[in-house]
C-alpha cells in the first residue's frame, strides 16, 4: 500500500507546472471538456481513499480557476433567495456555536490596512471569510460581515479620509483553491458596515480583484487590477486594469495594451500627482512595468535596465515612503513559479537596476508575492513567496528572517506562503505580514523577537447538542508577535 501510494504521490513542482500550462488556455474563455480533461491527465491524484481518485480532480477543475470560475454572484442570489423563502425563527440555545480551537493557527490572509490615525487598528482581507478588524494590533478580531463571508482579494483606504475603505472580492492568487467574487464593496466608517457599490457583472471589472489604490490627491479617482474568466451567464472583462473618476461607481477599461491581459499591482505616486505604476502579464513582450503621468491616460512601458518583458510574470511594486521616487519590484519569471528577480528605480521607473544579488531562492511566486519598504529607510526592504527575505543596503546582499518549518515558538517562525506586507509609516518597526496561516506581526521590523501572544478569531466552533464535536471553519485569522 505504501508503494502504491508513493507511486502516485504529487510533487510540488509538477503540479504547479500543470497549472500555469492549464492557466495560458484557460486566460480568455471558458474551457471546453477537452480541455479540463487533458489538465486532469496531467494530475496524479494521489488515492487516499477508495474515492479520491481522478475522477476528483475532474470535478475539481471543472468548477475552479484557472479552467472555471465557479460563479459567486450565482451563490449570493441563492443565499438571498434562501433569506427570503426560509423563516426566521429564534435558534435555540443549545443549538448555538461555541470557540473550541484551535488557536494557534488561521485561515489564508491576502490583504492588509492599517488606519493612519489609530495605529493599531487594522482590517484583514481573508480568502474565505470575509473583512476581520482589530483594534489592538491583532490581538483581538471581529469580523466585519454581517450575513455572508466574502472571498477578499484586496484592501484599499482613502488616503484623505482613512474611515473610507474599499475591499474588492475574489482572490486573485493564482491557485486552484483560490475562488472568484462579485465586485467593489465601499465603507464610509471603517468597516463597520459595507456596500456593494460596483458590481463585476453589471460593470465589467474582473471577479478576482488583487489590486487596489486611492489616489492621494483625488479621492474620487481609484484604480484595480485583476484576473477574471468567463463563466456560465456571467458577462465579464477577462482581467486587466480598471479606473474610475466617481469613487468606485463606474468604471472604464484601461486600454493601453491590445487583448486580454491580467493586471497584478497598481500604486500610486504619493508625491507626484497624476503618476501611476502599473504591472501585467499579456504573455508577451508587453509583460512588466508601466508607468502613468497623466492619471492613467497614456501609458510608457519600463524598460531601461530591467530583462526582456517576455519574462516577466506576476509583479509586485511598493514605494518607498520616505523617498517616494525609489520604487522596488518583484517579479516571479513569466509562465513559472520561479523568481525572476528584484528590481529598483530610483527616478520614480524611469531607470531601474538589478537587487537580487545573493537573494536565496523563492518559488510559489505566481502564488505568494509580497513586498514592504521601511517607512523611513528606502533601502530596507522585506519581500518574499514562501519565505520571507530581508536587506538593509538595498539590495547589496539579502538573508532569509523567516523559516515556515520552523518551530512554532522559534524566533525565525512565520507561516509559509506570504500574500501581503505592511509597515505602518507612522510605527517604524512593526511589520504586518498577512499569509497562508492568518497574519505574524514583528514589532522590530524583522530583525528579532519572540512570541508573545496569539488570539485565534476564526469561526472554529463546536455545537453542545452532541456528545461529539462538531467542527466548522470558514474563516480565521491569528496573532504571533514574532519575528517576520
Amino acid at each position: 500500500m505504501a508503494a502504491k501510494r508513493a507511486k502516485v504521490k504529487v510533487k510540488s513542482k509538477a503540479r504547479a507546472a500543470a497549472s500555469s500550462s492549464a492557466a495560458t488556455k484557460g486566460l480568455t474563455t471558458a474551457a471546453r471538456k477537452r480541455d479540463i480533461k487533458n489538465f486532469v491527465r496531467q494530475l496524479q491524484v494521489e488515492r487516499r481513499s477508495r474515492t479520491h481518485k481522478q475522477r476528483a480532480g475532474w470535478f475539481h477543475a471543472r468548477v475552479s480557476w484557472p479552467l472555471r470560475d465557479r460563479s459567486a454572484a450565482r451563490l449570493h442570489a441563492e443565499r438571498r433567495r434562501a433569506e427570503r423563502s426560509l423563516p426566521a425563527a429564534p435558534v435555540p440555545a443549545a443549538a448555538q456555536w461555541q470557540c473550541a480551537g484551535p488557536l494557534n493557527i488561521g485561515g489564508r490572509a491576502t490583504a492588509i490596512v492599517c488606519d493612519p490615525r489609530a495605529l493599531d487598528r487594522i482590517l484583514l482581507g481573508t480568502a474565505g471569510g470575509g473583512v476581520w478588524k482589530s483594534s489592538d494590533a491583532g490581538r483581538n478580531w471581529k469580523s466585519t460581515m454581517r450575513k455572508h463571508e466574502h472571498n477578499i482579494g484586496a484592501l484599499a483606504l482613502d488616503p484623505q479620509n482613512p474611515k473610507i475603505v474599499y475591499y474588492g472580492t475574489g482572490e486573485a492568487n493564482l491557485s486552484t483553491d483560490s475562488y472568484a467574487g462579485i465586485g467593489l464593496y465601499k465603507s464610509v466608517n471603517c468597516g463597520s458596515t459595507w456596500q456593494l457599490v460596483a458590481s463585476s457583472a453589471k460593470t465589467g471589472i474582473p471577479t478576482r480583484i488583487g489590486a487596489l489604490a486611492v489616489d492621494p490627491f483625488d479621492s474620487s479617482r481609484i484604480f484595480l487590477g485583476g484576473v477574471s474568466h468567463a463563466y456560465g451567464d456571467q458577462t465579464i472583462s477577462s482581467g486587466g486594469l480598471f479606473r474610475s473618476a466617481d469613487g468606485g461607481r463606474n468604471w472604464t477599461p484601461v486600454d493601453f495594451v491590445s487583448g486580454h491581459y491580467w493586471c497584478h499591482s497598481v500604486e500610486f505616486h504619493p508625491a507626484r500627482r497624476g503618476w501611476v505604476f502599473a504591472t501585467i502579464t499579456e504573455r508577451g513582450t508587453r509583460n512588466g512595468i508601466w508607468v502613468s503621468q497623466d492619471g492613467g491616460s497614456t501609458w510608457s512601458q519600463a524598460n531601461a535596465g530591467l530583462p526582456p518583458a517576455d519574462g516577466f510574470g506576476r509583479t509586485r511594486l511598493a514605494i518607498a515612503p520616505s523617498q517616494p521616487d525609489t520604487v522596488y519590484a518583484i517579479a516571479a519569471l513569466a509562465d513559472s513559479d520561479e523568481l525572476l528577480g528584484i528590481f529598483r528605480s530610483d527616478d520614480a521607473g524611469g531607470n531601474w537596476r538589478d537587487v537580487t544579488s545573493n537573494f536565496a531562492s523563492e518559488s510559489q511566486m505566481s502564488y505568494g508575492l509580497a513586498l514592504a519598504i521601511h517607512p523611513q529607510n528606502p533601502d530596507y526592504v522585506l519581500c518574499g513567496g514562501v519565505d520571507l527575505q530581508l536587506t538593509i543596503n538595498g539590495g547589496g546582499t539579502w538573508r532569509t528572517v523567516t523559516r515556515w518549518y520552523a518551530e512554532r515558538d522559534a524566533d525565525n517562525y512565520a507561516h509559509a506562503d506570504h500574500h501581503a506586507l505592511l509597515m505602518p509609516p507612522a510605527l517604524p518597526g512593526r511589520v504586518y505580514d498577512a499569509n497562508d496561516g492568518g497574519l505574524d506581526v514583528s514589532e522590530d521590523g524583522g530583525l528579532t523577537g519572540t512570541i508573545a501572544a496569539r488570539a485565534s478569531a476564526a469561526r472554529c466552533s463546536t455545537t453542545s447538542r452532541s456528545p461529539n464535536p462538531i467542527l466548522a471553519s470558514t474563516a480565521a485569522v491569528r496573532r504571533t508577535t514574532a519575528r517576520c
